[in-house]
Protein backbone atom coordinates (compact mmCIF):
# COMPACT_ATOMS: atom_id res chain seq x y z
CA UNK A 1 0.00 0.00 0.00
CA UNK A 2 2.75 2.46 -0.86
CA UNK A 3 0.80 4.10 -3.67
CA UNK A 4 -0.89 7.34 -2.73
CA UNK A 5 -4.55 7.80 -3.67
CA UNK A 6 -7.11 10.55 -3.75
CA UNK A 7 -10.88 10.35 -3.62
CA UNK A 8 -13.63 12.42 -5.13
CA UNK A 9 -17.13 12.63 -3.73
CA UNK A 10 -20.03 12.12 -6.07
CA UNK A 11 -22.01 15.14 -7.18
CA UNK A 12 -25.68 14.63 -6.35
CA UNK A 13 -28.51 15.90 -8.51
CA UNK A 14 -31.08 18.27 -7.10
CA UNK A 15 -33.65 15.44 -7.31
CA UNK A 16 -31.36 13.19 -5.22
CA UNK A 17 -31.04 15.98 -2.63
CA UNK A 18 -34.84 16.27 -2.55
CA UNK A 19 -35.15 12.53 -1.90
CA UNK A 20 -32.39 12.53 0.74
CA UNK A 21 -33.92 15.42 2.68
CA UNK A 22 -37.54 14.53 1.94
CA UNK A 23 -38.27 18.10 0.87
CA UNK A 24 -39.38 20.07 -2.19
CA UNK A 25 -37.14 22.11 -4.50
CA UNK A 26 -37.86 25.40 -2.77
CA UNK A 27 -36.85 23.95 0.60
CA UNK A 28 -33.75 22.39 -0.97
CA UNK A 29 -32.72 25.81 -2.25
CA UNK A 30 -32.97 27.16 1.32
CA UNK A 31 -31.05 24.20 2.77
CA UNK A 32 -28.36 24.56 0.08
CA UNK A 33 -28.04 28.24 1.04
CA UNK A 34 -27.62 27.31 4.70
CA UNK A 35 -24.94 24.81 3.64
CA UNK A 36 -23.05 27.57 1.79
CA UNK A 37 -24.26 27.16 -1.81
CA UNK A 38 -26.07 29.92 -3.61
CA UNK A 39 -28.80 28.42 -5.78
CA UNK A 40 -30.34 30.77 -8.30
CA UNK A 41 -34.10 30.40 -8.71
CA UNK A 42 -34.90 28.03 -11.53
CA UNK A 43 -31.43 26.48 -11.60
CA UNK A 44 -31.03 22.94 -10.31
CA UNK A 45 -27.29 22.44 -9.77
CA UNK A 46 -25.55 19.26 -8.72
CA UNK A 47 -24.15 19.45 -5.22
CA UNK A 48 -21.27 17.57 -3.56
CA UNK A 49 -22.16 14.71 -1.24
CA UNK A 50 -20.81 16.60 1.79
CA UNK A 51 -23.17 19.49 1.04
CA UNK A 52 -26.11 17.10 0.83
CA UNK A 53 -25.10 15.70 4.24
CA UNK A 54 -25.06 19.23 5.70
CA UNK A 55 -28.48 19.87 4.16
CA UNK A 56 -29.84 16.66 5.67
CA UNK A 57 -28.51 17.63 9.11
CA UNK A 58 -30.12 21.07 8.84
CA UNK A 59 -33.36 19.46 7.66
CA UNK A 60 -33.50 17.06 10.61
CA UNK A 61 -32.76 19.85 13.08
CA UNK A 62 -35.41 22.12 11.59
CA UNK A 63 -37.96 19.29 11.78
CA UNK A 64 -37.34 19.19 15.53
CA UNK A 65 -37.57 22.98 15.93
CA UNK A 66 -33.86 23.77 16.20
CA UNK A 67 -32.57 26.87 14.41
CA UNK A 68 -29.92 26.49 11.73
CA UNK A 69 -27.40 28.55 13.69
CA UNK A 70 -27.51 25.96 16.49
CA UNK A 71 -26.44 23.25 14.05
CA UNK A 72 -23.62 25.15 12.35
CA UNK A 73 -21.13 24.35 15.11
CA UNK A 74 -21.87 20.61 14.86
CA UNK A 75 -21.94 20.20 11.06
CA UNK A 76 -18.29 19.12 10.69
CA UNK A 77 -18.67 16.48 13.41
CA UNK A 78 -21.72 14.79 11.92
CA UNK A 79 -20.66 15.33 8.31
CA UNK A 80 -17.31 13.63 8.96
CA UNK A 81 -19.00 10.83 10.87
CA UNK A 82 -21.46 10.28 8.02
CA UNK A 83 -18.76 10.40 5.34
CA UNK A 84 -16.78 7.78 7.26
CA UNK A 85 -19.89 5.59 7.67
CA UNK A 86 -20.52 5.79 3.93
CA UNK A 87 -16.85 5.35 3.05
CA UNK A 88 -16.50 2.24 5.21
CA UNK A 89 -18.86 0.44 2.80
CA UNK A 90 -16.69 -0.89 -0.03
CA UNK A 91 -19.78 -1.06 -2.28
CA UNK A 92 -19.90 2.74 -2.27
CA UNK A 93 -16.54 3.03 -4.05
CA UNK A 94 -15.47 2.95 -7.66
CA UNK A 95 -11.99 3.30 -9.07
CA UNK A 96 -10.49 5.13 -12.04
CA UNK A 97 -7.19 3.62 -13.03
CA UNK A 98 -5.35 0.42 -13.65
CA UNK A 99 -6.26 -2.97 -12.22
CA UNK A 100 -2.93 -3.07 -10.39
CA UNK A 101 -3.63 0.24 -8.66
CA UNK A 102 -7.12 -0.97 -7.72
CA UNK A 103 -5.59 -4.07 -6.10
CA UNK A 104 -3.29 -1.73 -4.16
CA UNK A 105 -6.18 0.50 -3.09
CA UNK A 106 -8.92 -1.99 -2.17
CA UNK A 107 -7.32 -3.38 1.05
CA UNK A 108 -8.02 0.02 2.65
CA UNK A 109 -11.74 -0.79 2.42
CA UNK A 110 -11.70 -4.21 4.06
CA UNK A 111 -11.83 -5.04 7.72
CA UNK A 112 -13.90 -3.89 10.64
CA UNK A 113 -15.41 -0.41 10.23
CA UNK A 114 -13.31 0.91 13.13
CA UNK A 115 -10.19 -0.21 11.20
CA UNK A 116 -11.39 1.10 7.83
CA UNK A 117 -12.39 4.59 9.01
CA UNK A 118 -8.87 5.81 9.91
CA UNK A 119 -7.52 4.49 6.60
CA UNK A 120 -10.08 6.33 4.50
CA UNK A 121 -10.39 9.52 6.59
CA UNK A 122 -7.51 11.32 4.82
CA UNK A 123 -8.96 10.37 1.42
CA UNK A 124 -12.32 11.87 2.36
CA UNK A 125 -10.83 15.00 3.94
CA UNK A 126 -12.07 14.02 7.40
CA UNK A 127 -10.28 14.93 10.58
CA UNK A 128 -11.01 12.05 12.93
CA UNK A 129 -10.71 14.33 15.98
CA UNK A 130 -13.66 16.35 14.60
CA UNK A 131 -15.94 13.39 14.07
CA UNK A 132 -19.09 12.34 15.86
CA UNK A 133 -21.09 9.17 15.46
CA UNK A 134 -23.98 10.69 17.39
CA UNK A 135 -25.07 14.06 18.77
CA UNK A 136 -27.57 14.30 21.61
CA UNK A 137 -29.25 17.68 22.04
CA UNK A 138 -30.64 18.37 25.50
CA UNK A 139 -31.02 22.06 24.60
CA UNK A 140 -29.53 24.34 21.97
CA UNK A 141 -26.45 24.81 24.17
CA UNK A 142 -26.30 21.43 25.94
CA UNK A 143 -25.03 18.88 23.43
CA UNK A 144 -23.41 15.52 24.13
CA UNK A 145 -20.96 14.38 21.47
CA UNK A 146 -20.52 10.63 21.07
CA UNK A 147 -17.35 9.94 19.12
CA UNK A 148 -17.08 6.16 19.40
CA UNK A 149 -19.61 4.39 17.15
CA UNK A 150 -19.84 1.53 19.66
CA UNK A 151 -21.23 4.01 22.23
CA UNK A 152 -23.92 5.36 19.88
CA UNK A 153 -27.43 4.35 20.79
CA UNK A 154 -26.67 3.78 24.47
CA UNK A 155 -28.95 5.55 26.91
CA UNK A 156 -28.12 8.93 28.45
CA UNK A 157 -28.89 10.03 31.99
CA UNK A 158 -31.45 12.50 30.64
CA UNK A 159 -33.79 12.26 27.67
CA UNK A 160 -32.47 14.35 24.77
CA UNK A 161 -34.75 16.59 22.73
CA UNK A 162 -33.07 15.39 19.55
CA UNK A 163 -30.58 12.69 18.59
CA UNK A 164 -28.84 12.64 15.22
CA UNK A 165 -26.72 9.59 14.36
CA UNK A 166 -24.20 9.49 11.53
CA UNK A 167 -25.23 5.89 10.82
CA UNK A 168 -28.87 6.96 10.33
CA UNK A 169 -27.82 9.79 8.02
CA UNK A 170 -25.70 7.36 6.00
CA UNK A 171 -28.60 4.90 5.72
CA UNK A 172 -30.93 7.66 4.56
CA UNK A 173 -28.44 8.68 1.88
CA UNK A 174 -27.93 5.07 0.77
CA UNK A 175 -31.67 4.52 0.47
CA UNK A 176 -31.94 7.60 -1.77
CA UNK A 177 -28.78 7.19 -3.88
CA UNK A 178 -27.80 4.01 -5.64
CA UNK A 179 -24.29 3.19 -6.76
CA UNK A 180 -20.91 4.56 -5.83
CA UNK A 181 -20.57 7.73 -3.80
CA UNK A 182 -16.77 7.95 -3.99
CA UNK A 183 -14.28 7.58 -6.80
CA UNK A 184 -10.69 6.74 -5.92
CA UNK A 185 -7.75 7.30 -8.20
CA UNK A 186 -4.01 7.19 -7.96
CA UNK A 187 -2.44 10.54 -7.14
CA UNK A 188 -0.42 11.97 -9.93
CA UNK A 189 3.07 12.87 -8.92
CA UNK A 190 4.25 16.25 -10.04
CA UNK A 191 7.86 17.20 -10.30
CA UNK A 192 8.67 20.79 -9.47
Amino acid sequence: MNTEFSAQQRMLSFAECERICGRRSRDIETLAGLAGHVVLPGHLPSLPLETAINMLIYSKAMDRGFEARVMTRWLPHLRNGTLLELGADHNRWTYEGSEADWRDFVPRLYGLPEDVRPRIAPLLGCCTSVTASELRFFSSSDVEVIRDPSEAGKASEHTPLMVIRAEDLAQQICSSCSGALFTARRKERSFV
